[in-house]
């Protein structure tokens, strides 16, 4: 299951010892890095990753990064001479640097379009939903472009994935995946898994509340909705006060998105497998399902695949590491557990 890794920078190939991307639904950028020998005493890095150079890496001809190098690390022994390098996403720009709070206020616009307007990076933006028109809204001066438009997205119950092309797609992962072929199944292609299921992060109780600017007295002052989780059986409330414009359905949207992914973040796992691909040939990407059975993990279900590191190596070879988590985690539904049921129960009452 060797793959054949390419890694191009500045339009010429890189030869490399080892080399890892790390791709997941909730992070703007990928990471890069690689190493490689260099020529002691004549050492080429230096003008090879000078000026932060565009990056690539493709996997069988398949692209799995794009983005610019930030970080060269030489390391000089009395047996060799490595260079650490280490890139990220185009993504790291609207992570790294200021909004344009400049631009006029958004009246009527939706987060995607807000984006796509401030991206002076050309990082390129989408969206696998539609996501509700803002009434009004503008960025506080200073804000880097990731926290002013983050609190937009957490309303739409969705996260920043950086993607292959070095794009950031605003993503409701859990409700827009996609599947991978054939499954994981011990004793077969698992080369080691573990699993966590941890309810420290759940409450019984969650509460929006929030306000409007349309209308008076308490239909628009002191809104709120309320979503329940009767899998946690003694009371552990949470408040939230929802900083902007809202109304009482959004309100109860936001209960229910909170409650559901603090249950599915409470259900990981962590496989590993051999090769970036699955049974069917396609290279396992973070937002698609993946049917997984352990009887040692207690697990049998559609999970969604929330983080992909690919790696190859002398040692190791060519493998991944998937970081698996229950749909719900990302606005999908439940992933039909029917192993160890009453431990990995699901609360998915409506808010009210």
């Amino acid at each position: 299951m060797l793959e054949t890794v390419t890694i191009s920078v500045g339009g010429g190939s890189i030869p490399f010892e080892s080399v890892k991307v790390r791709a997941s639904v909730k992070e703007v950028a990928r990471v890069l890095e690689f190493e490689f020998a260099d020529v002691v005493g004549a050492p080429t890095w230096p003008g090879t990753f000078a000026g932060q150079p565009q990056a690539s890496v493709t996997g069988g001809g398949d692209l799995v990064f794009t983005g610019y190098v930030d970080s060269r690390s030489p390391r000089l022994t009395a047996k060799d001479y490595r260079v650490n390098i280490r890139a990220r996403g185009k993504g790291q720009d609207m992570v790294d640097c200021t909004v344009d709070h400049t631009r006029p206020d958004y009246v009527n616009q939706t987060v995607l379009a807000i984006a796509q307007d401030q991206d002076r990076f050309g990082i390129g933006f989408s969206a696998d939903f539609s996501p509700q028109k803002i009434d009004r809204w503008r960025p506080n001066p200073g804000e880097t472009l990731f926290h002013a438009l983050e609190p937009l997205v957490e309303d739409e119950g969705a996260t920043f994935f950086g993607q292959a092309d070095g794009s950031v797609k605003i993503t409701k992962a859990g409700a827009s995946a996609g599947s991978q072929s054939g499954a994981l199944i011990e004793g077969v292609n698992i080369m080691s898994a573990s699993a966590h299921l941890d309810d420290s992060g759940q409450h019984s109780i969650i509460t929006q509340h929030g306000q409007s600017y349309k209308g008076n007295g308490k239909q628009a002052i002191a809104i709120s909705a309320q979503a329940n989780n009767g899998q946690i059986s003694r009371l552990r409330p949470l408040d939230h006060h929802h900083d902007r414009e809202t109304s009482r359905d959004r309100l109860k949207s936001r209960a229910q998105d909170r409650r559901d992914r603090e249950q599915g973040e409470g259900l990981r796992a962590r496989v590993e497998v051999k090769g970036w691909r699955d049974s069917g040939g396609a290279i396992w990407s973070p937002g698609n399902l993946v049917f997984i059975k352990s009887p040692s993990l207690g697990l049998t279900s559609n999970m969604l695949i929330e983080t992909v590191v690919y790696s190859q190596d002398g040692k190791r070879g060519t493998s991944c590491a998937l970081g698996l988590v229950d749909a719900r985690a990302f606005g999908g539904g439940g992933g039909g557990v029917n192993s160890s049921a009453a431990d990995w129960g699901f609360d998915s009452s409506d808010a009210q």
